[in-house]
């Protein structure tokens, strides 16, 4: 997964979103739950694996980052150039930059039913495929998939949620099955990249 998580990460990096404006610092805020509740069946070890791969795919493309959580301040989150959510549990504070500054917001591991209820999403289960060496389907051309099928003939990947997005969502990239993997949604709320 962590090519994939690479290869996601490199496009909206690289699509100018660190240039630095006024009020941002060039960095990337990876937002994490410090009190992670994991009553919704993702083991601690899963979590810890998904924000270590991050931040690993951010060191190896060389952009600085922190990890942030909800004790860190509204107003110095939104001085970050991009967020990447790794929690469900402050969908406010993850709309509330989106709308507020503008910047992309990339959802990773969980939608809460906040954020979701918010963004016009009907959440769903995630759905293990026991199959995954079958390849990724890309949905639609855009700056987040180029050459990304093209280059890499197989993608790593285990399954993925069952998610119904609205009618703002464009689904980029999904499971033999039709499971969106690679979701970007723009609106009035904000720029979002759901994976």
């Amino acid at each position: 997964m962590s090519i994939l998580i690479i290869l996601v990460l490199a496009a909206p990096v690289n699509c100018n979103a660190l240039r630095v404006e006024k009020n941002c610092n060039g960095r990337v805020a990876v937002l994490v739950d410090s009190s992670w509740d994991y009553s919704h069946g993702w083991s601690e070890t899963d979590y810890v694996g998904i924000v270590r791969e991050l931040t690993s795919a951010l060191e190896y493309l060389g952009y600085g980052y922190d990890l942030v959580d909800e004790k860190t301040p509204q107003q110095e989150l939104e001085r970050y150039a991009i967020l990447m959510a790794v929690t469900g549990s402050q969908g406010e504070r993850i709309l509330s930059y989106g709308k507020g500054t503008g910047r992309p917001v990339v959802v990773f591991y969980s939608l809460g039913a906040e954020l979701a209820a918010a963004l016009d999403i009907l959440p769903g289960d995630f759905v293990l495929d026991k199959e995954e060496e079958r390849p990724l389907e890309l949905k639609k051309e855009s700056p987040l998939t180029a050459g990304l099928m093209s280059h890499h003939s197989a993608i790593p990947w285990w399954g993925a949620y069952e998610h119904r997005f609205g009618k703002e969502a464009e689904v980029l990239l999904s499971t033999p099955n039709g499971l969106p993997v690679l979701v970007e949604q723009r609106g009035t709320a904000g720029h979002y990249i759901f994976f």
